[in-house]
């Protein structure tokens, strides 16, 4: 007879955390308890404590600064439906500064979005030439606190 995943006890636990974390139990940015602190507060051993927050991890709601602690991250995980997260009616939400502008906009947060050249290379006069030796990065974010 194998258990169904829903039937472990670590999930349940990941899912009380997960709880803890929407209700502002545990704020976003903050750190949580130590993993004996919750198994002790949650009637668990602290091997079901660190497999939740396994699972909490792999969601992107948690992350594990090492020698400091596990963190509730910054800005919760971004849920993306692709075919609507291109529609029209989504990218005008944000002004039609585009899907990530209009995803970070829903979260309170101001989007922003830099381009860095380190290298520019002039186009060529032949036709169908295209250049690959220059160099630019993208880089996007969200700025601001949670309003």
């Amino acid at each position: 007879m194998s258990r169904r995943p829903e039937d472990c006890r670590y999930h349940e636990v990941a899912a009380r955390l997960r709880d803890a974390i929407a209700a502002g139990e545990y704020p976003r940015g903050g750190q949580l308890p130590t993993e004996e602190k919750l198994a002790e507060r949650l009637g668990v051993h602290r091997v079901t404590v660190n497999r939740a927050l396994s699972i909490l991890r792999a969601e992107g709601l948690v992350y594990v600064h090492r020698g400091k602690g596990t963190f509730v991250t910054e800005i919760p995980p971004i849920r993306r439906n692709a075919v609507l997260r291109y529609s029209r009616e989504a990218r005008e939400r944000s002004g039609g500064r585009g899907a990530f502008a209009a995803e970070i906009t829903a979260l309170g947060r101001a989007p922003r979005s830099d381009v860095t050249v380190s290298r520019a290379v002039p186009p060529s006069r032949r036709p169908g030439w295209r250049p690959s030796s220059g160099s630019a990065t993208r880089t996007r974010a969200a700025c601001g606190a949670p309003g």
